[in-house]
């Protein structure tokens, strides 16, 4: 008996859509992070992110009649980032479909291609979010090696230029093959606070990870545990989660505000969209799309910063 399309679309809906959400984002450890306090972007030509970038000179002390100062300060902007679009084909073919008779085996064969598409989204979005933004023509989304740069790399990011606007330089240190040190780790932090704001999230290879755990043991000075809400191992060092992600550059350590950098989506696609399953005239096979889109943004890149070029030994 053919496939209902209608029916296996209602299911996938029902049943796979949101859980395949919720395991994408909450696979990968930088991922999670970045999407946990992320807010759903509304539309618009393009995703617009409010900046405060200057303080307000409409203040000072006063006595009884004194004048006092009404004039405007131009004290926020908003940088201006692009949407960027994903997705994922999951196709049946009419042999599969003769294969898997019955109802129960057709349930089990789109859980299967269900759980295929989440470690092509998985991969997908790790690929892109420690990139740059300009795979694939600039399509891809506008990673975090584009939102922490001082300039160096990246000249103009969410429409700001750098040169420009000094504020938005990310902090940026080139240790030039330098062996890692907790010298090097309490500088870095040092350079992204600013009173209450500091970084909560460091991120690293696994070797620079190891490394910084023999750090700390040598010294008697850390705290290994597992992120409750992620299962992730993790290191706290000043009150920071150090966590190692596979998709980080080689011998590189990023230090995130996550208060201010975030992967949003547009509120549509939060869960992602998808095309329904569909009878291509070309082919004999059910297709859907699974769509999402959004982008890496960040509303303050002087709090997030990078060591770059750093070892794990001499």
């Amino acid at each position: 008996m053919a496939l209902n399309y209608d029916a296996l679309t209602a299911t996938t809906r029902k049943y796979y859509m949101k859980p395949l959400a919720d395991n994408v984002f909450n696979d990968l450890p930088t991922l999670r992070y970045f999407t946990r306090k992320a807010k759903a972007a509304p539309g618009g030509e393009k995703l617009v992110q409010p900046l405060i970038y200057a303080k307000n000179e409409a203040r000072g002390s006063f006595r009884g009649y004194d004048v006092l100062q009404v004039a405007p300060t131009d004290e926020l902007t908003a940088a201006e980032y692009d949407w960027k679009q994903l997705y994922v084909t999951i196709t049946i073919s009419d042999l599969e479909e003769a294969q898997n008779r019955g109802d129960l085996a057709v349930l089990n064969l789109l859980e299967s291609k269900m759980e295929v598409a989440r470690l092509s989204l998985s991969d997908m979005f790790s690929e892109q979010l420690w990139g740059d933004g300009t795979g694939n023509n600039g399509k891809d989304i506008t990673g975090i090696q584009a939102a922490v740069d001082d300039g160096t790399n990246v000249a103009i990011y969410g429409g700001i230029n750098r040169g420009t606007y000094t504020w938005w330089k990310s902090q940026y240190f080139d240790a030039q093959n330098s062996v890692l040190s907790l010298g090097m780790i309490n500088s870095m932090i040092t350079r992204c606070t600013d009173g209450s704001e500091r970084p909560d999230l460091i991120v690293t290879t696994p070797d620079l990870w190891d490394k910084l755990w023999e750090l700390l043991q040598t010294q008697q000075r850390y705290e290994a545990v597992q992120v409750a809400d992620t299962g992730f191992d993790k290191i706290k060092f000043r009150g920071i989660d150090v966590i190692f992600d596979r998709h980080c550059p080689d011998n590189t350590m990023w230090f995130f505000n996550t208060k201010h950098i975030s992967l949003r989506p547009h509120v549509d696609y939060k869960n992602f969209k998808d095309s329904g399953w569909k009878k291509p005239i070309n082919q004999a096979a059910a297709v859907m799309q699974i769509f999402w889109m959004g982008n890496l943004t960040s509303s303050n890149c002087r709090r997030q910063g990078v060591i770059k070029k750093v070892k794990t030994s001499a």
